[in-house]
């Protein structure tokens, strides 16, 4: 619906309960379903205050500085079965890790 009408959609994809770093398997589905690939996206707060929540939330502090990296798009084709779709999640997972400083 959103990315019909011209927007960017984001999607955190460890779900909404974790564990922390585990992609789900919703993420893969969906780009399935939509043909949209999934770009991994990670992001270096530096000034921030960090939550006690199970993903330990950041919220960046005022003039923060931020580093962004961005990973090779992953594209699951419509066809793929459950196998495929898991190999699918492992590999996009292991392209977060790739991205992620912690």
């Amino acid at each position: 619906f959103w990315t019909r009408r011209g927007y960017d959609v984001a999607i955190t994809p460890d779900g909404p309960r974790g564990p922390k770093y585990e992609v789900k398997e919703g993420i893969v589905m969906l780009a399935q379903l939509t043909g949209l690939p999934v770009v991994p996206i990670s992001a270096q707060i530096h000034s921030k205050k960090v939550f006690g929540s199970w993903d330990a939330f950041q919220l960046p502090l005022p003039f923060a500085r931020c580093d962004i990296r961005v990973g090779q798009p992953v594209r699951v084709p419509r066809e793929s079965g459950p196998e495929e779709r898991e190999a699918f999640r492992r590999t996009i997972q292991e392209r977060m890790m790739e991205l992620t400083i912690d």
